[in-house]
């Protein structure tokens, strides 16, 4: 029925599709399922009669099929039909009976819309079928823009969704939490300067490159250098010092030149550094070879010639031409450039003005403005310059230092020797300190002293440390190294080639040297130094050691002798004097050239001016002499013993060849009661003889005996006094020279070093063997002790000359003669 009236009314509706979407318009969003407002069609308040019917379809196409389907349309309740002008009421009335359809003023809106069952929707902002949670409305049929579907992860965009397939994009496109899933992942290597050549070193795995990365062939080279757009593979090598092209090597196949090294940056380069390059290398390089001294930048073919004694210019030459005009306040001159300095100037010279009254610097004035800077330890002052003279200075003065923490002298130090400094405690109270006992304080404490020299303090009669070893002199080896002290303490010393030498006994410093052989030297009491070399006695002055006189020694009886008809071994055999400066002097010659030949040996009395007084002849051989307490002259010949007067008379004379074998060995020793010891060679006797008297003991000579002050002698026998009784024997004593201090040390010349021994009981006390800064072997060959008590000897195994701390000073006030043997050859004592 209804397929019916809709084609009746076809052409109708076509008419009245206009009027039917504005009747629309107050209707729901899609007609449907809505309550529409009645409209009064008998009352005719339609706008148009053009109107014959208004019908309202579902556009569901199941419900319009189920409309189609059904005979009785009125049951849907959802098509009412308005008849307009062409039926009156009685036959739309007919209308609706027979079709089952009420009128409008039948309407029932339960019929028109029956009830539904609701269900959710959510809101889909981007209208890909998939909506969110957080919007939703309850609806028997779907909203305009909401959907029964959950899980869009984006509703802002259509891509993203549940049915969406997931893409290389780093996005999670189908709304499951991952991203780019299923899809294939490449390795890009970084591209840094963007010339389509990667590096090795930086990549990264993904689905798409990410910016500034590549792709990479594996038979395409990398680029070796990935910060520089100009050097890749395929780029073409330039000369700049690179690989451009990445093939390992630089500027290949491009012209070099030569090109020279550049050190002083002077812009000329060293010829002998050449090097080939395309152009110019990085560092300092220049193209041409033409400096002469590449590390001086102002050497080279640009500079001026300078007065330097160098080739400043490089032309080969030195200085050349150079002259100089120069002025002083006293006129104009020129100077030229002589080795490498220019002379001094041809003009005359100002000189800088000085306090003495005259214009020095030629300005007309005389000493003006003459101020000038003094110091003193403690701060700086001015002098000025008054009547010719300076004015005291004004800087302060040093005071003696006190004990008052203040640096009185000014010398950077505070109570400098009274507080703070080192004492050492003398245990013996001998002078000398032991290192291992120290206190500090402002002033010496009592039983201390300034000094660790004792090796031995408990013991008031032995020192032993070495003082100082002279580099001086080398006295070990030529000539015997005789030493003799003179005034002051000044030692005398010969060295190997028989030259004497004058030493600082302080600490063993050259004071003087003499420009002559001169051997064994005697000192007198004045000072002058008596010396011998071959038939020559000479004078020299002392510490300077200037040659005063020489005197040459020729009488042998009535015949004169030349140097030349004389022997070897002829010449001076000793100097002995006398306390008022008489030398004397015994003399060997032997002449080989004047016939009858003939050998003689006498003494000779020289005065202090080098004149002769006396000869007194003696024979062809003696030893030696020495002078007595009351001058008179001793000397021996074989077995006899001669005295002689100050004026050459022989006193006496004394033959012991009935007493001994052999002949005298030395001029005699003096006892203090006028004793005379000498001692035999053959057999080694000691001989004693006084006013008369002789005794001997035998064997007791070896060696060379000293003798104390008491008269007691000592031998490496043993101790005997001077009447001949043994104080005590050894065997333990091997030396060739000994002394003796006043204190009865003995001080002894061993084989094998220096030996200090009790005098009293023969008792070592001490045996320094080896030097301990050397260390050498202590090997003495001459021996003397000073007045303070300090050894003086020659080594023998290193030539040096020691100074040692022997013992306490010595008595001045004992009685002449002193213990002190000065040479072991001549016997000679000297008077202190």
């Amino acid at each position: 029925m209804l397929e019916k009236i809709l084609r009746k009314f076809a052409f109708q509706r076509t008419l009245a599709t206009g009027a039917l979407l504005l009747g629309l318009a107050g209707c729901g969003e899609d007609g449907v399922g809505k309550n529409y407002p009645k409209t009064n069609i008998s009352g005719r308040d339609v706008v148009s009669d053009v109107y014959d019917v208004v019908d309202v379809v579902p556009q569901d196409p199941e419900q319009q099929d189920e409309i189609r389907s059904r005979d009785n349309y009125a049951e849907t309740g959802a098509v009412s039909y308005f008849d307009v002008d062409s039926q009156d009421s009685k036959q739309q009335e007919e209308i609706s009976r027979q079709e089952g359809i009420s009128s409008p003023d039948n309407y029932n809106e339960e019929t028109a819309n029956p009830p539904c069952e609701k269900k959710t929707f959510f809101w889909d902002n981007d209208g890909d079928g998939y909506g969110v949670k957080e919007i939703s409305e309850q609806s028997c049929k779907a909203p305009s823009g909401y959907v029964s579907n959950l899980g869009d992860c984006d509703d802002n965009n259509p891509n993203r969704n549940p049915a969406i397939e997931d893409i290389c994009n780093s996005i999670d496109d189908n709304c499951d939490g991952q991203t780019d899933e299923g899809v294939t992942f490449n390795d890009w290597y970084k591209d840094h300067d963007g010339d389509g050549f990667p590096t090795s070193s930086e990549s990264v795995k993904a689905c798409m490159p990410p910016e500034g990365y590549r792709a990479h062939n594996p038979l395409d080279p990398w680029d070796c250098n990935d910060s520089e757009i100009d050097v890749s593979p395929v780029a073409i090598e330039v000369c700049n010092g690179l690989d451009d092209n990445c093939n390992g090597q630089m500027d290949e196949g491009l012209p070099l030149s030569a090109w020279y090294k550049d050190n002083d940056q002077d812009s000329f380069g060293d010829q002998d550094t050449k090097e080939f390059f395309c152009n110019i290398p990085p560092g300092e390089y220049v193209n041409n070879p033409q400096d002469c001294n590449d590390s001086d930048p102002d050497i080279n073919p640009n500079t001026t010639e300078v007065c330097d004694n160098v080739d400043n210019n490089c032309d080969g030459q030195v200085d050349e031409s150079l002259i100089l005009e120069c002025y002083t306040g006293c006129g104009t001159g020129s100077q030229l450039c002589e080795n490498g300095g220019w002379t001094a100037c041809t003009a005359p010279l100002p000189e800088e003005e000085v306090c003495d009254g005259i214009d020095n610097d030629c300005n007309g004035l005389i000493d003006e403005n003459l101020l000038k800077i003094c110091s003193t330890a403690c701060g700086e002052g001015i002098e000025g310059c008054v009547n010719e003279q300076w004015k005291e200075c004004t800087a302060p003065k040093p005071e003696p230092e006190v004990c008052d923490h203040v640096d009185n002298n000014c010398d950077g130090a505070v109570d400098e020797g009274l507080n703070g400094v080192t004492w050492f405690k003398d245990g013996d109270n001998d002078g000398y300190g032991a290192s291992e006992k120290i206190i500090l304080d402002c002033q010496k404490p009592e039983g201390y002293v300034d000094n660790n020299l004792d090796l031995f303090d408990d013991n008031p009669k032995v020192c032993g440390s070495i003082l100082w070893r002279s580099e001086a002199v080398t006295c070990s080896a030529a000539q015997f190294p005789f030493i003799a002290l003179g005034k002051d303490g000044i030692i005398y010393v010969n060295d190997d080639a028989g030259y004497l030498f004058a030493i600082n006994p302080k600490d063993g410093t050259l004071e003087g040297q003499s420009d002559t052989v001169a051997i064994d030297p005697v000192i007198s009491g004045d000072g002058i130094i008596y010396a011998r070399h071959g038939t020559t006695m000479k004078a020299l002055e002392e510490i300077v050691l200037e040659e005063k006189w020489d005197y040459h020694f020729s009488v042998c009886g009535s015949d004169v002798f030349s140097d030349a008809d004389l022997t070897s071994d002829s010449g001076v055999f000793n100097i002995s004097l006398s306390p008022n400066g008489i030398a004397y002097a015994s003399v060997r010659l032997k002449s080989i050239n004047v016939a009858p030949y003939k050998s003689c040996g006498h003494i000779e009395a020289v005065t202090k001016s080098g004149e002769g007084q006396w000869a007194y002849d003696i024979g062809p051989f003696e030893t030696g002499t020495s002078v007595g307490p009351d001058e008179t002259i001793y000397a021996g010949r074989y077995a006899k013993l001669y005295a002689l007067d100050p004026t050459g008379t022989l006193k006496w004379e004394q033959d012991f060849s009935n007493l001994y074998a052999g002949y005298i060995k030395s001029p005699p020793l003096f006892g203090p009661k006028g004793e005379l010891f000498f001692f035999t060679t053959t057999s080694q006797d000691l001989v004693a003889y006084s006013g008369g008297s002789i005794w001997m003991i035998q064997k007791w000579g070896q060696g060379l005996p000293v003798i104390d002050v008491k008269g007691d002698l000592y031998s490496k026998q043993g101790a005997i006094s001077s009447a001949g009784f043994v104080h005590w024997e050894t065997d333990q004593y091997s030396f060739s020279q000994a002394v003796i201090a006043s204190n009865d040390v003995l001080y002894l010349f061993g084989s094998g070093g220096l030996e200090i021994a009790d005098a009293e009981k023969g008792d070592t006390m001490m045996y320094l063997t080896t030097d301990p800064v050397g260390p050498n072997w202590i090997s003495p060959n001459n021996l003397v002790l000073g007045d303070n008590g300090t050894l003086y000897f020659c080594n023998a195994v290193n030539g040096v000359l020691y100074s040692v701390c022997g013992t306490q000073p010595l008595d001045k006030e004992a009685p002449w003669p002193t213990a002190r043997h000065d040479n072991q050859r001549t016997g000679n004592f000297n008077k202190k």
